[in-house]
């Protein structure tokens, strides 16, 4: 057969070419890994076995043999082919004879392999011109004639260079269709690549075995109908007026830092060039972690960017199909015209994609299900109506015989310790599984940073962050929303566009056109001629308000004086529906927090009871009324799955903040000590904290920052000596910029900040440098802050100078990398005071540790604390079990067991960091997590 070697595109053709070579002449072959290979993309140090044929007689190779892999990315099939090829041939040998090149060895035996075809005359075809080219260039070498000229010496170095270059072979397209038909095994690893036209079609006709009659309607509907359905986005779930928006449109690739490498990237365009590799381990050239966490915080665009490379995967497979109507192929134009504007095309290596909601997938835990990932895929496909009951063995043949693209949305939303643990437990059994069936599986899982230590297997998974739009992203960013809000009023635009650019050059207002999602608000703000607030609290305060008085002034709607006449009630409902979404989004079953109409009538009858109206009575008519306009839209408050909600988190947090920042100060106090632990309150928190900085009130700020900088005294049952809370929450505090304006405070959480270097082994300073360096270059004060503190840490114990060398080393490498000021980077080579000694460790009391576990422990915690201080001794020389981490975590969960634990552990944590990144982990996973919604009973 022929193949369209051309679709598999350099990365695929490249990996293709390897598992090619590898199955024709064995294990002697071994791939290398892309990036500076020194020309060789394969190599053999052995025997390699050429067979024969009638025009070439079989021979075996003996020593170091290199392949070169060519892919040509629009082949023309005339003799321009032939051209191109011998000038990428021409080219590595000059390498190779270059004596100043980097590649140090020169092979035996070089062979060329290409996805062009050349034509086999042995006169005029292209295999006999650019063989006779090869062959020219090796007689013109060699040829010591011409050695009297010019360049004498540098022919002689080359040809000496050349020397231990024997024999050469060239292995065209043709020759790769026909290894492909030798090696089926190889053929079918790359069907995402090499199948044309309908794509199951295709695969019924090649697979005798594939199940076609059962699954072949159900997939091709799912691809066909998701499609469509899901085209969508809608401004509600981004702060906007409802409208639907394609998501081609409105999509952007946004920057993420590389975590393994510090690099900076774009993330649509590392996933896909991640998926573009065949993953399939018996012939992957990518080494693990193949698979991806990209995580991101509020509003910075993960579950749109999730969308778009499951819709580009879905464009990809069908493009080609015969049965798609004009809906279909105008999103597949779509999305193939914005990839086109990102520098994309479609993805050459075609997966089947599917998107699971975390949160949804979580709760079926709680019903007690419990079923696999793959079983939760399969019943999905069968509710949506596209096929009789998809047993979850079919679908398992689906994917063992076709690449797939799995979006994991929303860890972040699965927050209760037992679900997220199975939640995360699913996630490794599927890839695992699917590892072990040698299928070509993508996952791409998605979270928020806070609260996330890293749980997904190091050696499954690859992390990506995503960063700040740079300010000349987001003002692009704001002009592409504005325009689709606004579509053709240029005027209005324009003013739009002018605001936001005032705003970046403002210092006190930059840091707000950060994420996609606050510049969207911005920009709805400004089409308002609305102020800007240099906070985040008010940035989002003040989009509610925007939003209200724009649905009060709307002409003609039967809800315009309802929201116009009870705008006190409209805000309390939002605040109070805020607050228990969020509180039941933490329980086990909430993930995805909407409540039904009854709940949300229930809870506008308190609003209004409160404010002395008679909802049961004489104002039953006014409940019916509010109730009735969240049918359509409150405000923010939407229709949402069987109720009523918000579309967009941050909104929910944000009314939920102000909902716990309602009362008096003490009380409000109480109640952000109780949620700082908590990752699933950390939004939340920063929003209440916002609020209080937003008051020109002098004394909450005191209290606040007095709040911050006690929330880790004599409190023991967290792990709180190991894994603080307060200094983590002054930097959210300093990145969120709620004190940008008030440099006094500015220098008080900086103050509170870098007390992290004070504790034992923190695992989180590569995070923290980013926002160190941003903040030193702004402000002189600060980093002068930093450099003292760094100072007075280099001449601590050794747990202290680790952390302040790790955090120089990051910022010295950072500096590579990114424009730094000459002052900034000074800070990482920062020095003691001069004549200062350091400070010796502390003992390491081993016996004080047991004597607290044995003599403290009550009779009701006294095997979960045992069972617990066993495996923190295990974790001295080795890394715990399964077993052990869970009764670490049993600890963690009770109070009780962690303050005697944590207590305990100040007797050796100083010189034991093998024991604090365990115990710090646990902390952060399990005892941040234990749920904190009943505290909240009464607001």
């Amino acid at each position: 057969m022929t193949y369209d070697l051309q679709r598999l595109g350099p990365l695929g053709f490249q990996d293709a070419a390897a598992a090619l070579v590898i199955a024709q002449f064995g294990p002697v072959v071994r791939r290398l890994g892309r990036g500076k290979d020194g020309g060789r993309d394969m190599e053999a140090r052995g025997v390699v076995v050429w067979s024969g044929t009638p025009e070439k007689p079989g021979e075996a190779w003996d020593g170091h043999t290199v392949f070169q892999v060519k892919h040509r990315e629009r082949p023309l099939g005339t003799k321009a082919d032939a051209q191109w090829l011998w000038d990428q041939i021409r080219n590595e040998l000059n390498e190779w004879a270059n004596p100043d090149s980097n590649r140090l060895e020169v092979p035996k035996y070089l062979v060329f392999v290409s996805n062009v075809r050349l034509s086999p005359d042995p006169v005029d075809g292209g295999l006999a011109y650019v063989e006779e080219k090869i062959s020219g260039f090796f007689t013109e070498l060699n040829d010591r004639s011409l050695d009297d000229g010019p360049g004498r010496y540098e022919r002689q170095t080359r040809r000496q260079r050349l020397q231990p270059l024997k024999k050469w072979r060239l292995i065209d397209g043709n020759q790769v269709d026909s290894w492909f038909d030798i090696h089926d095994g190889v053929r079918r690893a790359y069907d995402g690549f090499l199948t044309t036209g309908d794509v199951l079609a295709d695969l019924v006709a090649l697979r005798a075995d594939l199940p076609a009659k059962d699954l072949e309607p159900a997939l091709q509907i799912h691809a066909r109908n998701s499609l469509v359905r899901d085209r969508n986005i809608y401004f509600d779930e981004a702060g906007g007026d409802g409208g639907g928006v394609p998501l081609d449109r409105i999509a952007v690739d946004l920057p993420v830092r590389v975590r393994s490498t510090n690099e900076a990237a774009r993330a649509v365009q590392y996933v896909l060039d991640r998926g573009e590799h065949a993953l399939k381990p018996s012939i992957a050239t990518l080494p693990k972690p193949r698979h991806i966490v990209l995580t991101g915080a509020p509003g910075n665009g993960k579950t749109t960017i999730t969308r778009f490379l499951v819709q580009a995967y879905r464009a990809a497979m069908l493009a080609d199909a015969n049965n798609l109507g004009d809906d279909h192929r105008a999103v597949i134009d779509g999305t193939a015209e914005k990839l086109r504007l990102l520098k994309r095309a479609l993805p050459s290596h075609r997966r089947w994609a599917v998107r699971v909601d975390l949160a949804e997938f979580a709760k079926r835990f709680v019903a007690g299900g419990r079923q696999s990932l793959l079983a939760w895929i399969a019943e999905d496909l069968t509710a949506q109506g596209y096929t009789r009951k998809l047993e979850p063995w079919l679908l398992k043949e689906w994917m063992n015989t076709w690449p797939w693209f799995v979006a994991l949305d929303g860890l972040d939303e699965v927050s209760e310790p037992a679900v997220r643990k199975w939640v995360i437990g699913a996630v490794h059994e599927f890839v695992a599984d699917a590892e072990a069936d040698d299928s070509d599986v993508f996952v791409l899982v998605t979270t928020r940073p806070s609260g996330y230590v890293d749980e997904m297997s190091a050696e499954q998974f690859d992390r990506i962050d995503l960063t700040d739009l740079q300010t000349a992203e987001a003002l692009a960013y704001g002009h592409l929303v504005t325009q689709i809000r606004l579509r053709n009023d240029s005027a209005r635009i324009a003013r739009v566009d002018g605001i936001l650019k005032d705003a970046a050059n403002n210092d006190a207002l930059r840091h707000l056109l950060r994420t996609p999602l606050q510049v969207q608000i911005m920009s709805i703000i400004a089409e308002g001629a609305g102020p800007f607030d240099p906070d985040r609290f008010n940035l989002f305060w003040r989009y509610y308000d925007v939003v209200a008085r724009r649905e009060q002034t709307k002409e003609n709607t039967r809800f315009a004086e309802l929201l116009r006449e009870h705008a006190p009630q409209v805000l309390d409902l939002h605040e109070r529906v805020g607050l228990e979404l969020q509180r039941r989004s933490e329980s086990a079953d909430g993930g995805t927090a909407f409540m039904s109409e009854e709940d949300l009538s229930a809870i506008a009858w308190h609003v209004l009871a409160d404010e002395g109206y008679s909802p049961s009575g004489k104002d039953a008519q006014l409940l019916e009324r509010i109730v009735r306009a969240a049918t359509h839209r409150l405000v923010l408050l939407v229709p949402r799955g069987d109720g009523y909600g918000f579309d967009v988190r941050s909104l929910q947090e944000l009314m939920a903040a102000r909902r716990i920042t309602t009362g008096e100060l003490d009380v409000v106090l109480d109640r952000l000590r109780a949620l700082a632990p908590s990752p699933h309150w950390r939004n939340t928190w920063l929003f209440a904290a916002g609020r209080l900085f937003a008051e020109p009130q002098t004394h909450q700020h005191d209290a606040l920052l007095e709040l911050v900088a006690s929330l880790d005294d004599g409190v023991a049952d967290r792990f709180s000596s190991i894994a603080p809370v307060g200094p983590y929450l002054a930097w959210d505090m300093l990145d969120d910029g709620m004190a940008a304006s008030r440099p006094r405070r500015l220098k008080q959480l900086m103050g509170l900040a870098m007390k992290v270097v004070e504790y034992p082994a923190p695992q989180a300073i590569p995070d923290l440098v980013p926002l160190v360096m941003r903040l030193s270059e702004i402000d002189d004060d600060l980093r002068c802050q930093v450099r003292d503190h760094l100072r007075e840490a280099l001449g601590g114990d050794t747990s202290s100078r680790t952390n302040a060398g790790a955090m120089q080393a990051h910022i010295r490498d950072a500096a590579k990398k990114t424009p730094t000021s000459p002052d900034v980077r000074m800070l990482a080579e920062a020095k003691r005071a001069q004549g200062r000694s350091v400070t010796p460790d502390p003992p390491s009391d081993w016996q004080h540790f047991d004597d607290v576990i044995t003599s403290l422990a009550s009779d009701a915690v006294h095997d979960v604390v045992s069972q617990a201080a066993a495996a923190v001794r295990a974790a001295r020389t080795r890394a715990v079990t399964a077993e052990e981490l869970e009764h670490l975590e049993a600890a963690a969960l009770d109070p009780e067991a962690c303050e005697l634990l944590d207590v305990a552990l100040d007797a050796v944590a100083r010189t034991e960091p093998a024991v604090v990144r365990v115990c710090f982990e646990v902390a952060r996973t399990t005892a941040a997590r234990r749920q904190l919604a009943a505290l909240l009973d009464q607001v």
